[in-house]
């Protein structure tokens, strides 16, 4: 049973990772570039112009909208 074990949590795992998923993903990331015609590198900046641009932009707090009546 622990041969089993070995063979599938190790010679089976590197097989799988290394020579079918990791080039799976890899093909399957250039045929997604190349169909949006690389979309993740020609909007980067606005992506990040529209994230981290937002945390540092000044919000304007309205306090004139509520009035409160103190008696």
């Amino acid at each position: 049973m622990q041969a089993l074990y070995n063979f599938v949590a190790g010679t089976l795992n590197t097989v799988a990772w290394i020579y079918i998923l990791l080039p799976c993903v890899f093909v399957g990331g250039l045929y997604y570039t190349i169909g949006s015609g690389g979309v993740q590198f020609r909007r980067f900046g606005y992506a990040m112009k529209n994230t981290l641009g937002k945390i540092f932009q000044k919000s304007e707090i309205v306090t004139d909208k509520i009035n409160i009546i103190l008696e």
